[in-house]
């Protein structure tokens, strides 16, 4: 692979792998919604890294899971678990930025259920991580 696009993946991958540290020092801290969103970048970095992989160009200017997913075609090989993990994610960037109605959320994203998006997300990043060492 040629050095300037490993260099495009390899930036992605670090500020991703920065990000899933931020979610889990947010999650360690009952900080659940800053946590989620986190999460949320942590998969579109790895998008955007596997984007690169694929088509040795610059991926699409958007925050959206579901348009990076089709754009770099992950979606054709994903499983069912995974794309459920990216359907989660996907609401998150939005309200993770304006959380007006933090109360809210916070009775939806318990504790709990911001540990199990938390180890979705492991397990999807790390699958995607899996597919650029191919």
């Amino acid at each position: 692979m040629k050095d300037a696009i490993q260099q495009k993946i390899s930036y992605w991958i670090e500020s991703a792998d920065s990000d899933f540290e931020a979610a889990k020092i947010l999650l360690i801290n009952d900080k659940y919604l800053q946590s989620l969103f986190y999460c949320n970048l942590v998969i579109e970095k790895a998008l955007k890294a596997y984007y690169w992989y694929i088509n040795e160009k610059e991926p699409p200017y958007t925050h959206n899971l579901i348009i990076l997913s089709s754009k770099c075609k992950i979606d054709e090989i994903i499983k069912d678990e995974q794309q459920k993990t990216i359907d989660l994610l996907m609401p998150l960037n939005i309200k993770g930025r304006y959380p007006d109605e933090e109360k809210e959320l916070l009775k939806v994203y318990t504790s709990e259920k911001t540990k199990e998006i938390f180890d979705k997300t492991e397990e999807l990043y790390k699958w995607i991580l899996k597919l650029l060492k191919k």
